[in-house]
């Protein structure tokens, strides 16, 4: 007897998915005279004429710039909605590293600074040696070692969706989708703890495989069977290590709040449900590493009432923030967040965080942000701070807060404030000298 047919499923399935990738190995301190730049890569399903170019800034010494160009083409000629992400990475042992990601959102490609304006060829990103490079590589940065670029473009396969269709995800839409994960012992192996005083301790949870590839420290944590305490800030006693694996952040209370410059306000505004910076920058770090989403939040010197010309005040902004979206993490300091992503070894993330430190500084701010502990302990969010004051010196230093700070490391008040006067000396006295060599350059 004949047996009927019975149709389970059927399905359908395209890619619209991008990725191309430059494996080179170079040694970025001594790059050949006039940069580099690769053939067109072969077998691109794109319109253009993809390349690697890598050439020293003309403008700043310590920046190397990378670029992926394809020529120019018509205004979206690769499509109106594309998410681009382009990544550099060290490959060590084996293994990637990321040094440097950015992110240039869905738009249209070649986008266009204007509407009779021409197109773009290119994305570009530029990398400090210093900072990104040297500090994270040590001795291997002057060595040819090898590295990664690539470029990841991901499209809509029509110019719009039909109103009410499933968008593709965002890096925010990946946040709201597994920011619970966290929270959940379950499929986790790894159990990060958070105590407060005499509180129940918070926790995350994670997963030790995921841990190890995005982080070199936990790596090493792993790999050499230790369960760490990680301290913060002074002493107090370390707990027992529970079952599975746990890693505990020990959150003494601080004399020095500009350490903890997204953590007052947050503390308040979470109350007994998200209570301590810690658990804060750890959850908002966690996120990132797992979905490439991090929210910063307004530095407390640019804000209201330390700022007099703000009218929002730190908390306000942190809470109006918080409200548009319940589910994700509060916005966490840019500080914060680059301390946390030292001690991880995520020099990404570190970067990001400098630029967004580097955005959000003020003059008002300005003197505050120099003479803080983290500045002092950390010489790149010093070298960004210093910056922005060497260029607005003249009114930085018109500020009543850089008289007091000014007096205060003059008088050996502030830990470190004598340094950070000589630096910024150094600075006024180069920039005083290249001022005059320009000068005097014959044209």
């Amino acid at each position: 007897m004949p047996t009927p047919v019975n149709l389970r499923e059927t399905s359908v399935r395209a890619s619209y998915d991008v990725q191309l990738e430059w494996t080179f190995d170079a040694n970025l301190s001594a790059r050949p005279e006039g940069g580099y730049k690769s053939d067109a890569i072969k077998g691109v399903p794109l319109r253009g004429d993809w390349q690697f170019h890598m050439q020293q800034s003309a403008e700043d010494d310590d920046i190397i710039e990378l670029k992926c160009s394809y020529g120019g083409l018509d205004y979206a000629a690769l499509g109106l909605k594309v998410d681009v992400t382009v990544q550099l990475h060290w490959i060590s042992d084996g293994r990637p590293l990321l040094l440097k990601q950015s992110h240039f959102g869905r738009k249209a490609v070649p986008d266009r600074p204007a509407v009779d304006s021409p197109t773009f060829t290119c994305y570009k990103g530029k990398v400090s040696k210093q900072r990104v490079l040297k500090d994270y590589l040590k001795e291997s940065f002057a060595s040819i070692q090898t590295y990664r670029l690539l470029i990841f473009l991901s499209h809509d396969p029509q110019p719009e969706l039909p109103e009410g269709a499933a968008q593709p995800l965002t890096a925010h839409d990946n946040a709201l989708s597994v920011v619970h994960l966290a929270k959940q012992p379950q499929p986790h192996d790894v159990r990060l703890v958070f105590p407060y005083g005499e509180k129940p301790a918070r926790e995350l949870w994670s997963n030790s495989t995921f841990l190890s590839q995005v982080s070199p420290y936990y790596r090493a944590m792993f790999a050499s069977g230790a369960i760490e305490t990680i301290p913060r800030r002074s002493k107090r006693r370390r707990l027992a290590s529970p079952a599975p694996a746990s890693a505990n952040v020990d959150d003494s209370s601080n004399d020095a709040p500009d350490w903890c410059d997204s953590d007052d306000e947050t503390d308040e505004l979470t109350r007994e449900a998200e209570a301590e910076t810690a658990y804060s920058t750890f959850r908002a770090v966690l996120l990132y590493m797992q979905t490439g989403y991090i929210d910063f939040a307004p530095l407390a010197s640019s804000t209201a009432p330390r700022n007099s010309f703000a009218t929002t005040t730190r908390k306000e902004a942190l809470a109006r923030d918080k409200a548009k979206s319940l589910r994700l993490p509060y916005a966490v300091s840019p500080k914060s967040v680059y301390r946390l992503a030292h001690l991880l070894q995520l020099p990404a993330l570190q970067e990001l965080a400098l630029e967004n430190l580097a955005s959000a500084l003020s003059v008002s701010g300005a003197a505050s942000e120099l003479f803080s502990p983290v500045s002092i302990a950390y010489e790149e969010v010093r070298k960004v701070v210093r910056a922005f004051v060497l260029k607005h010196l003249e009114a930085v230093c018109a500020t009543d807060a850089w008289k007091e700070y000014k007096d205060r490391a003059a008088r050996g008040e502030i830990e470190g404030g004598a340094m950070v006067l000589a630096e910024l000396f150094d600075g006024m006295v180069a920039a005083k000298h290249a001022g005059t060599n320009k000068e005097t350059t014959p044209q």
